[in-house]
């Protein structure tokens, strides 16, 4: 399996495991930032599907998840109660250890691109599962102490 495979492996195991999560959550607000993390993921298969065809477009838009994601921490600031399950816990820790292994993976992939455009194209994408791993954080953090959040922490 050559590195494009395994990237659009991981990003489609990704897609899949946040379509689940927003299957799950009964919250409206959570659904999005799940949704989000999943086009991310999408976004990021169609890249590496390109790439692996022989693409040369070598531009990806840049996620708009963690802007969307600060406005509905905020709402949640603002609630009295969580709205995030306790179960979810085990499944959000399983998701940023996902992002941490990804956002690993692309920047040793992009220390060893032959090409700038590639690389920088890695590492983009790289960020952008870093950012997805604060955004599950600040998940996890605010329903493990509520009482402590103050806004969403990195985003």
């Amino acid at each position: 399996m050559n590195i494009f495979e395994f990237a659009i492996k991981m990003e489609v195991d990704g897609d899949a495991f946040y379509q689940k999560l927003s299957d799950q959550s009964n919250d409206p607000r959570l659904k999005k930032i799940f949704i989000g993390l999943s086009q991310d993921e999408q976004k990021h298969r169609d890249v590496f599907l390109d790439l692996k065809e022989g693409g040369k477009d070598l531009d990806m838009a840049s996620t708009t998840l963690p802007d969307d994601a600060k406005t509905i921490f905020d709402s949640f600031a603002l609630s009295w109660r969580s709205f995030i399950p306790q179960t979810d816990l085990g499944a959000y820790k399983l998701a940023m250890d996902m992002e941490e292994k990804s956002c690993r993976f692309y920047g040793e992939a992009a220390a060893s691109a032959k090409d700038t455009g590639t690389k920088n194209l890695l590492l983009k994408i790289a960020d952008e599962e870093h950012k997805h791993y604060i955004i599950l954080e600040n998940l996890y953090d605010f329903e493990l102490a509520p009482h402590l959040y103050k806004g969403g922490r990195g985003l």
